[in-house]
């Protein structure tokens, strides 16, 4: 019987790639010579997403012999449901592992303790989202304890407001969607992050006094964002401005964006 031929390294890459991730897992038991090929250096130039949500899935001992912590870089949190075995699997994937960038979902009490408990020893991340139907002030409070923060993208939040200048980190991106924000909480938005290279709003519901956004009726140059961040993008995406009328009938919006009648 002939001998199973040696492929080259890049060969067995390219049959990996048709592979899923647990079928991955299985193959790095086999042997070292193995693992480093299955985790090796083109899997972490991947966007590799570990997702800890309410789905069925496997027991947190059998992360704890396979799941390569030391590789991981992106790690997606649903808080939604989550039992204690997920909660405590989630706690360990966010401080076990280099994490560099996080996606955050859920209401503020299902969040609490990846932002209390977490989010300060979490010293290498990067970039942060955050999705949560609710004030953006207990989010923004904890930002500040991120040295290495550059992105911060906040999805469905009031923000009006909202106090930034207890952020000291030196955010470069901004992405606010679907997140409604008046003129005086942007402008403090500005005056927080000067070095700011980005500021995207998408989705916004724009509230009054909104002096401060390019796109409103009301703009006033002297106080808009352009000229408050000369050298930042400052794009606007399908974003509604709240009219006057809106403020006086006292009309708001929920946080899709949408005005409540």
């Amino acid at each position: 019987m002939s001998e199973i031929p040696v492929l080259p390294p890049e060969v067995i890459s390219m049959i990996l790639d048709f592979l899923t991730f647990r079928e991955r897992l299985a193959l790095a038991t086999v042997s070292r010579q193995w693992h480093d090929l299955v985790f090796g250096p083109k899997l972490c130039q991947q966007q590799l997403v570990l997702r800890v949500n309410s789905a069925r899935g496997p027991l947190l001992s059998e992360f704890q012999h396979s799941l390569p912590l030391q590789r991981c870089r992106r790690v997606q949190v649903d808080c939604r449901g989550l039992d204690e075995e997920k909660v405590a699997l989630g706690k360990r994937l966010l401080l076990e592992s280099p994490v560099q960038h996080l996606t955050v979902i859920g209401r503020d009490l299902e969040m609490k303790w990846v932002l209390e408990e977490c989010l300060s020893l979490m010293s290498r991340l990067v970039s942060l989202e955050v999705e949560c139907k609710s004030e953006g002030e207990s989010c923004i409070a904890h930002i500040n304890k991120l040295p290495a923060l550059k992105i911060l993208q906040l999805v469905r939040m009031f923000l009006d407001n909202v106090d930034w200048s207890l952020c000291r980190n030196q955010l470069q991106k901004i992405r606010l969607v679907s997140s409604p924000i008046d003129g005086p909480s942007a402008q403090q938005l500005a005056a927080t992050f000067p070095e700011l290279r980005e500021l995207f709003l998408d989705y916004g519901y724009l509230r009054q006094p909104a002096e401060a956004f390019e796109i409103a009726e009301n703009f006033s140059e002297e106080q808009g964002l352009r000229r408050r961040l000369p050298r930042c993008r400052v794009s606007y995406y399908d974003c509604h401005v709240e009219s006057l009328y809106d403020t006086c009938s006292g009309r708001r919006s929920d946080a899709g964006g949408v005005p409540s009648s």
